[in-house]
């Protein structure tokens, strides 16, 4: 009984194990897909910014305000909705030309040649004292559309999660981008749905390090300076090339939950229909020792009887010997 109570445990946390390392590799291949997905959606974002500052450059030069080219333009930058705000800009201050909602542009940002004429900046928080859905993280300059005057073309919070979320909805996973400078920006959550990246957070130098190394699917330690990601959570880092000269590193992270959760619920069936064969195990075991002890009895029982028989013969043949003896001395 004890072996194969022993030889049962066994089974069933072999069955665990191996249904663990199979759920959570199929994880990752998920996610290694879901990160191509991603890193080719802002592509196409950047892409599409770059297309539209350009024309937007063009339209501001040749047309005047009020014009029916300009208002027909506008209505273009309404219907994209990753488009913040479009404004004229110079050292000390900036014209806006069109907004979406209230967000505004701000200065004193730093900017990067990506080809000739135009310059991006990289995923940037609001500055303090600004809480605005609307504000922008990532835009694109025209250079001198108007004498010491650049055009820029601003996406936002919002954008960045419009173009991401269909891709994210109902994945059961996290979003997060760290910037060039090793700022931390939550795009989507898997429990809330999406997140404008107000809250960034400077990352520590250690785990900015250590996800520049791209880790695929560590369980995160948790350590004291571990910034924003919450120990324990699976996280999968890869870096991308944004804007030309620009490395961002998009970071999908799972609580630990997620992945023990449909493991738990797998095993649970697994365990009950390995408790049922390993009840019938016993009761079969049970049998045969059962069946094993009644042998045994009944061969007892049958030397006890040989015993027995072989001592009546000894006694038939005693009394035997004694008719015969008295026989004799009745004669004599």
């Amino acid at each position: 009984i004890v072996a194969t109570v022993i030889a049962t445990l066994g089974k069933v946390v072999a069955v665990y194990l191996q249904q663990r390392a199979v759920l959570v590799e199929s994880h990752l291949l998920q996610q290694d897909r879901l990160l191509l997905e991603l890193e080719s959606a802002f592509e196409q974002l950047q892409e599409r910014q770059m297309r539209t500052a350009s024309l937007m450059a063009h339209v501001v030069r040749n047309f005047q305000t009020g014009s029916e080219v300009r208002s027909r333009s506008w209505s273009l930058l309404a219907s994209d909705s990753s488009v913040g705000h479009l404004a004229q800009v110079h050292k000390r201050g900036a014209r806006l030309l069109w907004s979406r909602g209230d967000h505004q542009p701000w200065l004193a940002r730093e900017f990067f040649s990506e080809r000739s004429g135009l310059s991006v900046s990289d995923l940037e928080a609001p500055p303090p004292g600004r809480d605005s859905t609307w504000d922008a993280v990532l835009s694109v300059r025209v250079k001198s559309v108007f004498p010491g005057q650049d055009l820029e073309l601003a996406a936002t919070g919002h954008s960045l999660r419009s173009v991401i979320e269909p891709f994210l909805l109902n994945r059961g996973v996290s979003l997060s981008v760290v910037n060039n400078n090793g700022t931390w920006f939550p795009l989507y959550d898997r429990d809330s749905g999406g997140l404008e990246p107000r809250d960034a957070t400077p990352l520590p130098r250690s785990v900015f390090e250590e996800l520049k190394a791209q880790p695929r699917g560590i369980l995160w330690t948790g350590l004291s300076d571990s910034g924003p990601l919450v120990a324990g959570s699976l996280v999968h880092a890869r870096q991308t090339r944004i804007w030309g000269n620009l490395h961002w590193i998009l970071v999908l992270h799972v609580p630990r939950r997620e992945i023990t959760a449909p493991l738990i619920a797998q095993f649970g069936r697994t365990g009950v229909l390995l408790g049922i064969l390993g009840a019938l195990w016993m009761a079969m075991a049970w049998v045969l020792v059962r069946r094993d002890l009644r042998l045994s009895r009944l061969e007892e029982d049958i030397d006890h009887l040989r015993e027995l028989r072989r001592k009546d013969e000894q006694l038939v043949q005693a009394e035997k010997l004694a008719s015969i003896g008295i026989l004799a001395s009745g004669v004599a």
